[in-house]
């Protein structure tokens, strides 16, 4: 918990990398958190305080990095072969959370 509090202290207006793609895929984040964080407070407070727990609300989609432009903007419904693949974003999501020390655990929650 410790580095998550330096991590929010050195970029205390961090932005999951996705923001810079598109505002919709940004805002989406944002209000799973809140709404995440709103759940948290009525089911058990202390997960509405818990950094660690918050990064993760926070990142939720962070493993949709790893899965192409032509899937992710597709203005049509995707096919089998496409949904196979963005199916893959919550176990990239999880690799790449647990491959940062100052997140390890919370891909496991």
């Amino acid at each position: 918990m410790r580095s998550a509090r330096r991590t929010r202290r050195r970029w205390p207006r961090w932005r999951p990398p996705w923001n810079c793609a598109t505002n919709e895929t940004g805002g989406h984040a944002y209000r799973v958190t809140e709404i995440a964080l709103s759940l948290a407070r009525v089911v058990d407070a202390e997960l509405a305080v818990d950094a660690e727990a918050r990064f993760g609300y926070l990142l939720h989609d962070i493993g949709k990095i790893g899965i192409p432009d032509r899937i992710l903007r597709k203005p049509a419904a995707l096919t089998g072969d496409e949904r196979r693949i963005m199916e893959t974003h919550a176990e990239l999501g999880e690799y790449l959370i647990s491959s940062l020390r100052h997140l390890q655990g919370v891909a496991a929650r």
